[in-house]
């Protein structure tokens, strides 16, 4: 929680501790990391024209298609890059804004990359895992 804090969060809710959807309070973007907030919940308590962002989910549900297409809602859905030009378009705006930050936790070569796998398998990384490919030798 500190570090979505040190990132620049208004409000970070624990899912483990607390149900954030018991509230009456609506957000500007909902950005789900771990998957354990149900889409609908998500949805009432985003407000119009605010953007829902889950990188854990790859592809859309049959709710969230419908939700893109009748709604003013913006949907940001995969789990490794934009699916749109218009969602990249998005992120990029808020990395100008400074409003993204990108966090790193590991750098690997391209050589250890069975390495770099077994980590991120763990499921305790914390931000991104980057393979560097400037050094590599490729056969």
């Amino acid at each position: 929680m500190e570090l979505v804090k040190s990132l620049g969060a208004d409000n970070v809710i624990d899912y483990t501790v607390e149900d954030f959807s018991s509230t009456d309070e609506t957000y500007d973007v909902i950005f789900e990391a771990v998957n354990k907030s149900s889409f609908s919940a998500c949805m009432k308590l985003l407000k119009n024209n605010g953007t829902y962002i889950n990188v854990t989910e790859p592809l859309p549900s049959v709710e969230m298609l419908w939700t893109k297409l009748t709604s003013s809602k913006r949907l940001l859905l995969s789990r490794n890059s934009p699916e749109t030009s218009e969602a990249l378009n998005f992120l990029k705006e808020l990395v100008e804004m400074g409003k993204l930050k990108v966090v790193v936790d590991r750098y690997y070569s391209l050589d250890e990359i069975v390495e770099a796998h077994r980590y991120v398998e763990k499921g305790h990384k914390i931000g991104n895992v980057v393979i560097n490919m400037e050094h590599t030798h490729l056969i």
